[in-house]
């Protein structure tokens, strides 16, 4: 089957396995439209070539155990493109569904604290724990991963309660 795009070829990809096989972008274009296109169309992960080359093995490993990876170099836009959407009353039920526990949770990731090592010691939990509260965040918000649940936490940051009084 020819593709005229990698994104085509990622979207036809994940469909026809019914979403069982997970695509990781590894490019050396770090524009914005093409990272929201890929990651709209299913990409787990978005990669640059040029820059996070020595990380792909991890990226891999990420991605195979249901998380996103997405390059630091492409995050900040991103992040600023979900900002600019409105909360929805449909994200309010979800943020008030989260624990305390999960709200810290997402709003370090949503922070671009990326490993479940720092999360843990920012928190002072075990990795297991974070792990936990990210799947069960990623159940009651309704992602598929992290870097979609970090995105959706940056969306929707002015709903998550405080922590210790700070926003």
């Amino acid at each position: 089957m020819l593709f005229r795009s990698g994104i085509d070829a990622t979207r036809a990809v994940i469909e026809d396995s019914g979403g069982r096989i997970r695509v990781i972008a590894l490019t050396s274009h770090g524009e914005d439209h093409l990272v929201r296109r890929a990651l709209s169309h299913g990409a787990s992960g978005y990669l640059l070539k040029t820059h996070d080359g020595a990380q792909l093995v991890e990226a891999i490993r990420s991605v195979h155990h249901g998380d996103g990876v997405v390059s630091s170099r492409v995050t900040r836009a991103l992040l600023e493109d979900v900002v600019r959407r409105r909360v929805a009353d449909e994200d309010r039920g979800k943020v008030a569904s989260l624990s305390p526990s999960e709200v810290a949770v997402v709003r370090l990731l949503s922070d671009g604290v990326t490993s479940n090592e720092d999360v843990a010691k920012r928190l002072g939990v075990s990795v297991n724990t974070v792990r936990t509260h990210i799947h069960a965040a990623l159940r009651k918000v309704g992602v598929a991963d992290r870097t979609q649940l970090a995105l959706w936490g940056v969306r929707v940051r002015d709903e998550l309660p405080p922590r210790n009084g700070i926003r």
